[in-house]
């Protein structure tokens, strides 16, 4: 009896939580959208002040302070184009295990396309992001190389 109880209990706990996620998956992939863009536009502006300012002669804990923000948004722009498929999938899932199959089709439809757009949204980005990612990654990489290597010996020339 106490098995059922408990089984019960957490089958409409997993659903609810199901059903929260659905509600805010969507927001939170164009919240990371802008984050995301965000950081890849700190890391540009960065790459190109950096190798502008790492050959005057400035403080080495000013050209340290460059390198972390170069090297943060750039590590946050990848990470979050690795995190779009992923919540794509969490949408998805999560829209087709709160399916109610018993006859609804309007609330079966809103699922399914809940499903479909999460799925969407989450390719869409991370292929967008992949390929802004190929276009600046070597111009991105060389500055970060650069500023690893003087890090490295006390940012001296």
């Amino acid at each position: 009896m106490m098995v059922v109880a408990m089984s019960y209990f957490v089958e409409g706990a997993v659903y609810m939580n199901y059903e929260a996620i659905n509600q805010w998956i969507i927001p939170a992939m164009w919240i990371m959208v802008g984050i995301a863009l965000c950081a890849f536009g700190i890391t540009l502006v960065m790459a190109k002040h950096f190798n502008k300012e790492i050959t005057k002669n400035i403080e080495a804990a000013f050209k340290k302070y460059m390198y972390y923000l170069l090297d943060i948004p750039y590590t946050v722009f990848i990470v979050l184009i690795s995190l779009f498929p992923l919540l794509g999938m969490l949408g998805t899932v999560s829209a087709l295990l709160t399916l109610d199959i018993t006859g609804a089709t309007e609330g079966l439809k809103a699922n399914f396309f809940q499903a479909l757009d999460t799925t969407g949204l989450g390719l869409i980005c991370a292929i967008v992001g992949k390929l802004i990612n190929a276009f600046f990654q070597p111009h991105i990489e060389r500055s970060i190389s650069k500023a690893k290597k003087l890090l490295e010996k006390g940012w001296s020339e």
